[in-house]
């Protein structure tokens, strides 16, 4: 019970020693601070969330967060009106005759028809842009209709219209004129995906193109391939810096008609002679999210931050501890043997410590991408940095193995593993906790650069992985510039934790710096 008693007034002491400095408050703060955040993560968003945020797009992101969208407190204008329109919101017109301009043998001729109608109204009041609009638009035309045309079209306060569709559509099937189609069995949904994702070879980019064209044609604003959907919205007006776009507000009118042509004898009631829409959907996104904002990926940086909090941890504490303690250990045996052995195992830790750490880790984790996973990164991380505090703790061990209490125990006829293990290591144990403390920064620092170059765990969300994400979407070039703050900084306070906390040990390692 002595030694006991021994290490709990050392462990108070120590604590009190290190609690009276400010950088030791400081860092015992933080640290409490970044374990309730671990904790919390692990708690309730292991490993469903965690997962998800890794996967990017495919986890649907887009729909529940804007793309790309700025910390809130750092946008002036923001597009704060909620427009969520859905299926159930269209208003629908019974189905009605019509004529029907086909061509005949001889030109073209009218035949009676039918025509269903959807629509709806909406109030644009902002006076700023949404990031984005979701869309979803599918239609289910009947195999018994010969004849089929859709339009599909937005108009607009000023009277002007902007055409999405405007073509026939294939019988007997469910059209999806915009948006993802997802299959569960034998069910076929259609999920809404932002204009800005809008691809050239979709069914409603040459038609929204030829119309957002024609509406511009007059002013110096240029469509690009890239739609912009802010283009939908807005207005021209000649201000000091020349021509510029400004919401326009008003009454916008989503207008989706269908006319068509049963085959002779079918019901344009029935499934098989009627056309119907089967989904729908137009979701304005936020032009800005939060305290941090959202990546290219509509992912928000928070959540991220958050997550990649315990993967700090245990990557931070994997690495450095395992490789503090085997070179702790590897040090008291090179100090202890004064002979052969000692000279060996110090030419050993030599040549490990100077061999170039990152481009070896670069290429092991290369070898190793298909099965790479945070645990076995850091494998690979202890067997390159365990040498590296042999020097200190061997230089340690020297100084204490020539005490007057070592060479007691040797005259005693104490073995080597007790004079190590029971009166050198002991004494070099705070040495190896300060090591310890002082290298979890550079651990951190190094998994962020392996993610940042490509070679992370792609399960793991890290703070590392964010820094690449934001580097292959070209943040710095576009402006994005939360997407790469708000990591880096999370990488620097993490780091400072430890550092401060390596500070306030060195009175303890060190009695002399005590003032």
């Amino acid at each position: 019970m002595p030694n006991l008693k021994h290490w709990k007034e050392s462990f108070s002491t120590n604590s009190r020693i290190i609690w009276m400095s400010f950088s030791g408050k400081t860092g015992i703060i933080l640290l409490i601070l970044f374990l309730v955040m671990a904790g919390y993560v692990v708690a309730f968003y292991y490993p469903t969330i965690t997962t998800e945020y890794a996967q990017g797009v495919t986890a649907l992101w887009p729909y529940k967060y804007p793309v790309n969208a700025p910390p809130c407190w750092s946008v002036s204008n923001k597009f704060n009106q909620r427009i969520d329109i859905r299926y159930g919101d269209l208003n629908k017109t019974g189905i009605e005759k019509t004529l029907i301009t086909v061509q005949g043998l001889f030109g073209p001729i009218k035949i009676e028809g039918y025509k269903t109608e959807y629509f709806y109204k909406f109030k644009y009041k902002s006076n700023a842009f949404p990031s984005d609009v979701l869309v979803s638009t599918a239609v289910r035309v009947g195999e018994n209709v010969s004849f089929i045309k859709l339009y599909y079209t937005l108009d607009r306060p000023d009277g002007s219209r902007i055409t999405f569709y405007d073509s026939t559509l294939q019988t007997g099937k469910i059209t999806a004129l915009y948006g993802a189609i997802e299959r569960k069995g034998n069910n076929i949904s259609v999920l809404p995906l932002g204009l800005t994702y809008i691809s050239q070879s979709n069914r409603i980019y040459s038609f929204l193109m030829r119309s957002l064209q024609k509406l511009y044609a007059n002013t110096s604003i240029i469509v690009n391939p890239i739609i912009d959907n802010e283009l939908l919205f807005a207005k021209v007006v000649n201000g000091s810096k020349g021509e510029t776009l400004v919401p326009l507000k008003g009454d916008y009118t989503i207008n989706i008609t269908a006319v068509f042509l049963p085959e002779k004898g079918v019901s344009p009631t029935s499934n098989r002679g009627s056309v119907n829409l089967t989904s729908f959907e137009w979701k304005f996104m936020p032009n800005c999210y939060g305290l941090f904002g959202t990546d290219n990926q509509a992912r928000p940086i928070g959540l991220g931050l958050l997550l990649g909090v315990p993967f700090a941890f245990v990557i931070g504490f994997t690495v450095t501890f395992v490789s503090t303690f085997v070179g702790a250990i590897y040090g008291t045996l090179a100090g202890f043997w004064k002979d052969i052995r000692g000279e060996a195992l110090m030419r050993v830790a030599d040549i490990v410590n100077s061999l170039p750490f990152l481009p070896i880790l670069i290429v092991l984790s290369y070898i190793f991408r298909q099965s790479i996973t945070l645990m076995v990164l850091a494998g690979l991380m202890i067997l390159l940095f365990w040498a590296g505090p042999v020097i200190v703790i061997r230089s340690a061990a020297l100084q204490i193995s020539e005490q007057l209490y070592v060479e007691a125990a040797r005259a005693s006829g104490a073995g080597a593993s007790r004079i190590i293990f029971r009166h050198i290591f002991p004494q070099v144990l705070p040495y190896t906790i300060a090591i310890a403390v002082l290298s979890i920064p550079g651990i951190i620092v190094t998994e962020a650069g392996l993610a940042l170059l490509g070679f992370g765990d792609p399960t793991a969300p890290t703070w590392g992985k964010m820094l690449q994400n934001a580097y292959n979407s070209q943040a710095i070039l576009n402006g994005w510039w939360w997407t790469y703050l708000f990591p880096g900084l999370a990488l620097v306070v993490f780091s400072a934790t430890f550092l401060l906390l390596g500070r306030a040990i060195e009175p303890i390692v060190a009695p002399k710096l005590q003032k």
